[in-house]
């Protein structure tokens, strides 16, 4: 059976030398399906340390049982995701093996020059494959003794809340994938204010049917101390990005038609008549989405500013960035922008969950102050 492009883009890869954390996590995509919602931990607590609402409500157990978020996460079974390390590895190996034998026409279709080459590839790859299940094993128990204040069931439900409530994702059968990462994973701006703790970084990837963005993704980084949100995001799917992009661009974006240009490049013309108007309106709806939401752990908004950067020249053509700066009662300040790729599309209702086009950031956690 013919492997699809993406599959076999996979394959070659992991012959070429993918990293070791690269293989990992495509093996949470298998690992998946077979997870179950684990028994929730409460949040620690002391004189010092309360978390926000965010982590409260995402953890709170009502009378007659709450919802927990089916997660996997690789470090807490470790045994379990080194058994699917080999079974993927062997199962690539297999598929590279079928294919020597089909002749050299077969290995030539997903790249290699030769069979010699393709063979010497299942040489190489044999070879690693022992040393990267101890590299593994080394990095899983390196994960594990991190011992995160915050445990994966309450990362898990803590995303979940958000990946349905801020972005509409209907989580029913779906699992969360979940790493954890010490401080010296924290952004450098944390490091430099010695307010560096460990986090959870919680996705929901898309569906593993070998079809590219065939289903929306997500993902989001929480605090492992707090639970404070300190990011977060939502991909498009295929066919949502195709609706988004046959909306009508506003006439205050000035869109590049130079051969060379992918055509939502462009830049924001504040001095075009509609440009405060629709300014005024995309901050409307923003407050509107995250004021009280769970990525503010439900804090009010009590302002929000726009910050329009200037237009650069990239090339044959030209684009600027628009930043909302969020603060609100909780005292902390946040922003949301949208990607060079979907700027101009702001009349997209994005199935009614307008975040869903916005990357969030948390700006006072990421300063340190």
């Amino acid at each position: 059976m013919k492997k699809s492009n993406r599959t076999v883009r996979k394959m070659r890869s992991a012959w070429t030398g993918f990293t070791t954390a690269c293989l990992a996590a495509a093996l949470t995509m298998s690992a998946l399906v077979s997870c179950a919602p684990q028994e929730s931990r409460p949040v620690v607590t002391s004189d010092d340390l309360t978390p926000p609402s965010a982590a409260q409500e995402a953890i709170a157990q009502e009378a007659g049982g709450g919802k927990n978020y089916a997660y996997y996460w690789q470090a807490e079974d470790i045994e379990k995701t080194l058994q699917e390390y080999r079974a993927a590895c062997e199962e690539e190996l297999d598929y590279l093996k079928d294919l020597i034998e089909q002749g050299e026409d077969a290995v030539k279709e997903v790249g290699y020059l030769s069979l010699a080459d393709a063979q010497k590839a299942v040489s190489d790859r044999e070879a690693m494959i022992g040393a990267e299940l101890e590299n593994e094993r080394k990095r899983l128990e390196e994960e594990k003794n991190i011992g995160p204040i915050l445990g994966p069931q309450e990362a898990a439900n803590i995303a979940g809340v958000i990946f349905e409530k801020c972005y509409g994702i209907d989580l029913s059968g779906q699992t969360l994938a979940l790493n954890c990462y010490g401080d010296t994973a924290i952004l450098v701006a944390a490091e430099n204010s010695g307010m560096a703790r460990s986090l959870w970084s919680v996705r929901l990837d898309e569906a593993a049917d070998g079809v590219l963005f065939s289903t929306c993704a997500a993902d989001c980084q929480v605090d492992a101390t707090t639970g404070e949100v300190i990011g977060a995001s939502y991909s498009f799917s295929s066919n949502e990005a195709a609706a988004m992009r046959e909306t009508p661009v506003p006439a205050c974006f000035v869109q590049e038609k130079a051969p060379d240009a992918i055509e939502s490049f462009g830049y924001w013309d504040e001095t075009e008549a509609s440009y405060d108007e629709t300014a005024e309106a995309l901050k409307a709806q923003i407050s509107e989405a995250l004021s009280g939401s769970a990525l503010v752990g439900g804090a009010v908004m009590t302002d929000i500013q726009i910050e329009l950067h200037d237009v650069q020249t990239y090339g044959n053509y030209k684009a600027n960035s628009i930043y909302f700066r969020l603060s609100c009662d909780n005292g902390k300040e946040y922003h949301v922008s949208r990607t060079f790729f979907d700027a101009p599309y702001v009349n997209y209702d994005c199935g009614g969950y307008p975040l869903r086009a916005y990357q969030f950031t948390n700006d006072t956690y990421l300063s340190g102050t």
